[in-house]
């Protein structure tokens, strides 16, 4: 357990250090993943079809299927 608490506070630590000093910087939330991405994408001026990119959020990769009952 003292591995994974170690390695979580290290990698927020570099995450949090990364942008530090920069101008530019945007935090994407993953719970909000959807409508951060919006924010970023209009930030950003991105074109294309935004429904579309938007809708891959939605998309499920890897899932592991619920355990019955849950």
């Amino acid at each position: 357990m003292l591995y994974c608490r170690d390695y979580v506070a290290t990698m927020t630590a570099n995450i949090e250090t990364c942008p530090a000093g920069k101008s530019r910087v945007m935090t994407v939330r993953t719970e909000d993943g959807a409508g951060d991405f919006a924010r970023f994408r209009d930030w950003i001026g991105a074109e294309g079809d935004r429904d579309a990119a938007l809708a891959e959020w939605a998309v499920r990769h890897n899932a592991t299927p619920a355990a019955p009952g849950v």
